[in-house]
């Protein structure tokens, strides 16, 4: 076996493990929350956007700096998408202590999908 193939391989399982780690953690977050009554959901939700944004910012800082003059050509988009991403964690913890873990669960996984086809079909350019 070529050492390409053996990265490659290499490569896919670490991709298939992370992603399975991903959807453990993502899945779960909910729940873990509903256990913290003592904190507000929008602390919860400000803490784990700003720990994310920083891990994030660090694991790709040199990917950011080599595409620097690109993110900043983009300017608005880039404004817009901090602000969804700022509101969204926000917005789940809140839905979860307001509506109950299971109901803001099944809501959350189930709409993804829509919206996703939802904006496909809206921003398409086919």
């Amino acid at each position: 076996m070529s050492s390409l193939a053996i990265q490659t391989t290499s490569q896919y399982k670490f991709g298939v493990l992370a992603i399975l780690l991903a959807s453990l953690l993502w899945g779960t977050t909910g729940t873990a929350a509903s256990f913290a009554d003592q904190l507000s959901p929008l602390a919860i939700g400000a803490f784990a956007t700003g720990a994310s944004g920083v891990i994030q910012a660090a694991l790709s800082w040199r990917s950011i700096m080599h595409h620097f003059k690109q993110i900043m050509a983009l300017k608005l988009l880039l404004a817009v998408s901090c602000l969804a991403l700022s509101v969204y964690p926000l917005a789940f913890y809140t839905s979860m202590k307001l509506s109950g873990v299971t109901v803001g669960t099944v809501i959350s996984i189930a709409s993804a999908p829509f919206f996703t086809v939802f904006l496909e079909c809206l921003f398409s350019k086919v």
